[in-house]
């Protein structure tokens, strides 16, 4: 992939991190732009990714009871993924997963 480092709110459900960093693609390899997603969620550590910034999911820890997460995906469905946290209450969301097209 080729991009630029940006910076967005990005949502999952109630779930929300302001100013997260986020890679703004301009191209990316055949067999990315094959596959059936147009989008990712980093769920690894900052520390390994190029960028070194913090996923998503390690700048929401601050908001969570307790730094725990679970990420279940359907293969080939628009509905039926879902993300759990251990907010002040165990909360699940699923849904639709909309993107946004950069102009």
């Amino acid at each position: 992939m080729i991009g630029t480092l940006a910076q967005d709110t990005v949502s999952i459900g109630p779930l929300k991190v302001y100013n997260q960093s986020i890679g703004a693609v301009d191209s990316v390899s055949e067999s990315f732009a094959e596959s059936p997603n147009d989008g990712l969620v980093g769920m690894a550590f900052g520390t390994i990714a190029n960028s070194r910034k913090p996923t998503f999911f390690e700048n929401l820890i601050p908001q969570l009871q307790a730094p725990l997460f679970s990420v279940y995906m359907t293969r080939k469905e628009v509905r039926g993924s879902e993300v759990s946290t251990a907010l002040p209450r165990l909360i699940r969301v699923s849904g639709v997963i909309v993107t946004a097209r950069s102009i």
